[in-house]
């Protein structure tokens, strides 16, 4: 209670109370003609508009001498003081025409009133701000929930995990986040990111953000930090009690950040944990360690559905059979490490030649499959082509040698081939497959015909 009086009897008007000092000693002693003809009068304004300067440079001196940006001071500090200036300024105004030295009873009771209103108005100010805070950080959890229950897709939630948090944080410059499911070595995610999507500022220093990264985890609870590169909040990712990574925000200037955005920061990175959880189980159900592609199971369900939709809505869709030509020659001759090399040789290509929407997919051993939503025969032909030869152009590099890897593919398209189920269009797709293997040097690309069946 006595800090909430201090605050309410020196932060905004107090200017007044210095007027009504001021008139007394510039000769005002009964009414307001008396105010107007006392000499010097027009100084009181003037030393009060003085006094007004001088009470907001202390207010943001120890803000500058952290490094506080002034915009944000302007913010957060001059612009509500002189908003309740205003509010107060007719009261107080009224208190300085009332005075008189021989009744002071009224000047008294407006004075009361004015304290009372200063404290009223700071302390629905203070609510509001924490109101308009808290519902403000429930928005971002209630979006990161959302998102979560919709986006299986690590790298998309990182994104929005990063998006939200700036949004969120008004004073951090840089979101970094590191992720890694602790299954290998290169599991681990991570990303920096600047505001609107760019790269951090030139003055984000990488080794602070591993230091300040290293010691979270060690402590295993978020932690704030300034130093003269400026501002860190960091909250570690656990799972099972098990750190997996870690959340942070950083600012360039010193001092950006409170214990409440620190206990946000916690509160996001608990969330942001069931996502980032949600998804590696989900990817670990689905994509294959070795190659990156979809495994068998989610090629054949993505199947069906395309099979469906174009029953129920008509269009087309097609599927490309595909196996490493001479893969066990490779494995027999040059090791087993040189083979993996080539299926993820493979595999890259297929990614980088498909579309988001396709599913290009490892079905086991050296067979590939591609499943290609609203193509016909001809793009599916373009798609296997353009891969075929990109694999046969470019050739897997190992620490001794070179090794030129190729594959063989068949292609069956849906409803032009006739195909009474999604397993029989992968059986035509894999009778064009048997076809291109009959080539000499395989390396060949082959439309399923009805004729061959």
């Amino acid at each position: 209670m006595p800090d909430l009086l201090g605050v309410a009897l020196y932060s905004s008007g107090m200017t007044s109370m210095v007027m009504v000092v001021l008139a007394t000693v510039f000769g005002v002693d009964d009414n307001l003609s008396t105010f107007r003809r006392a000499p010097g009068y027009g100084l009181i304004p003037v030393l009060g508009f003085c006094f007004l300067v001088g009470q907001y440079a202390l207010a943001i001196i120890p803000y500058m001498l952290k490094g506080v940006n002034f915009g944000r001071i302007v913010k957060k500090v001059i612009l509500p003081g002189l908003l309740m200036e205003i509010i107060l300024l007719q009261l107080a105004v009224l208190a300085v025409i009332t005075y008189e030295r021989a009744d002071l009873t009224p000047f008294l009771l407006l004075a009361t009133t004015y304290l009372f209103v200063n404290y009223v108005v700071h302390r629905l100010s203070q609510i509001s701000a924490a109101q308009s805070r808290q519902l403000q950080e429930l928005e971002a959890l209630n979006r990161l929930g959302q998102t979560i229950c919709t986006t299986l897709d690590s790298a998309q939630l990182m994104e929005r995990i990063a998006e939200e948090s700036l949004e969120v944080f008004e004073n951090a410059d840089a979101f970094v986040l590191s992720y890694s499911t602790g299954d290998k070595e290169d599991s681990a995610q991570s990303m920096v990111q600047g505001r609107g999507g760019e790269s951090p500022p030139a003055n984000f220093s990488a080794d602070d953000a591993r230091s300040i990264a290293d010691e979270a985890h060690s402590m295993g609870q978020p932690i704030m930090r300034n130093n003269k590169q400026g501002s860190w909040m960091v909250a570690p990712i656990t799972v099972n009690d098990a750190n997996m990574g870690e959340l942070a925000l950083w600012s360039a200037i010193g001092f950006s950040f409170d214990e409440q955005d620190l206990k946000f920061l916690g509160n996001l990175a608990h969330q942001a944990t069931f996502g980032l959880e949600n998804a590696r189980l989900y990817e670990l159900s689905t994509i294959d360690s070795l190659t990156g592609l979809y495994l068998r199971r989610y090629f054949e369900m993505r199947l069906s559905e395309e099979y469906a939709r174009v029953d129920r809505y008509e269009g087309s869709c097609s599927v490309v059979m595909m196996d490493v030509d001479w893969l066990k020659t490779i494995n027999d001759n040059l090791g087993h490490a040189v083979g993996d090399a080539a299926l993820a040789h493979v595999a890259h290509v297929m990614k980088e030649e498909t579309r988001l929407l396709d599913v290009p997919a490892r079905l086991g051993g050296d067979e590939f499959a591609i499943l290609l939503p609203n193509e016909g025969i001809e793009m599916a032909r373009l798609v296997a082509e353009r891969i075929r030869r990109r694999i046969a152009e470019n050739p897997v590099v190992t620490e001794l040698q070179q090794v030129k890897v190729t594959v063989s593919m068949g292609i069956s398209s849906y409803p032009t081939h006739s195909a009474e189920s999604p397993a029989a269009l992968v059986a035509l797709a894999d009778r064009a497959l048997y076809q291109s293997k009959l080539a000499p040097e395989r390396n060949h690309v082959v439309v399923f015909q009805p004729a061959n069946s």
